[in-house]
């Protein structure tokens, strides 16, 4: 089982973080060596440890090639509980300065 926090440090401090997104996305042992197959939960905020009262969108991740980075896992397992953007971040974007 992969479990995401989402933490928020006001002014940087780690002593005074709170939890603000839960993620788990649970291998169902379905797939083989080279690739995972995962039913993946999102928790509403401050959720501090997984209930299922507490989910507030579910999707299912298949043939996650284990190779790649556990961050494409992440990504596919927004994607599959409906997370999506709306505009493509660019490298000029003020994000990124």
């Amino acid at each position: 089982m992969i479990v995401v926090r989402v933490e928020l440090w006001p002014g940087g401090d780690p002593a005074k973080s709170k939890q603000i997104g839960l993620m788990v996305a649970s291998n169902d042992c379905t797939g083989g060596k080279e690739h995972g197959n995962y039913n993946v939960f999102l928790f509403k905020p401050h959720t501090k440890e997984p209930r299922p009262e507490a989910v507030e969108a579910s999707g299912r991740v298949e043939g996650h090639k284990r190779s790649l980075s556990v961050y494409h896992l992440v990504l596919r397992g927004l994607r599959a509980c409906g997370v999506t953007f709306l505009k493509k971040v660019q490298d000029d974007d003020e994000v990124f300065k």
